[in-house]
């Protein structure tokens, strides 16, 4: 059955019917639904933010280039993390190929630490995987692991997760300017007059004053000559 699908999905590619291929899932029997293949309504779209899926793959890397090796990169990031069959990076820039698909050509660089060929933080990795028309640039980042729990490496595949978060303006004011304000107000003490006249415009309330701070005034010293 799944056969024969793959198959009539590839003529519908070959015609351009894109269309018409949805996704299809294959459900196990069950008693309430007699339904075993359930196909979508419409055509997912591909995600931006998606290494994969977008029109510039991009990823960003976080790594030990110290201590991490060439083939460490290869099967623990670019193979088991990016899904990747048979990767080719290329160190932009340079020119110098760090992996490479052809059997031997590049294994003298498996146990050298990344920095030792020259990637280090900031550099750019050109990658492509020629057995599954995967291209993908990776922006290598040094990152060192400072907890036991704290993983080996990271992969950010969104570029919106780097940057920082812009601060909040509330009122036109920042909120350090809003802190020191606040602060400001505190400092203001008031005392009421229990002797105080009511106004009668204001009822009850009591007059406030605000309690000015003595100055200390220096003694004046005079010299009389005799």
């Amino acid at each position: 059955m799944i056969a024969g699908l793959v198959v009539l999905y590839a003529f519908r590619v070959l015609a351009e019917e894109y269309d018409r291929c949805p996704s299809i899932y294959l459900r196990a029997k069950s008693i309430h639904s007699k339904v075993v293949l359930a196909a979508d309504k419409q055509i997912t779209k591909a995600n931006p933010t998606c290494y994969v899926c977008s029109p510039n793959p991009l990823v960003n890397i976080f790594v030990n280039t110290e201590a991490m090796t060439v083939k460490e990169l290869e099967t623990e990031v670019l193979k088991k993390h990016l899904n990747m069959v048979a990767p080719d990076a290329v160190l932009d820039g340079k020119g110098i190929i760090v992996i490479s698909s052809e059997e031997g050509e590049t294994e003298a660089n498996d146990n050298k630490k990344l920095k030792d060929i020259g990637i280090v933080d900031g550099s750019i990795l050109k990658c492509d995987d020629f057995l599954q028309n995967y291209e993908l640039t990776v922006h290598v980042n040094h990152y060192e692991a400072k907890e036991k729990e704290d993983p080996i490496f990271k992969v950010v595949g969104n570029p919106e997760d780097l940057k920082a978060k812009a601060i909040t303006v509330e009122n036109g004011k920042a909120p350090e300017e809003k802190k020191q304000e606040e602060e400001s107000d505190e400092d203001d003490l008031m005392i009421v007059d229990g002797d105080a006249e009511e106004d009668p415009q204001e009822g009850s309330s009591c007059k406030k004053r605000k309690i000015n701070p003595k100055e200390d005034k220096e003694d004046d010293l005079c010299i009389i000559d005799d």
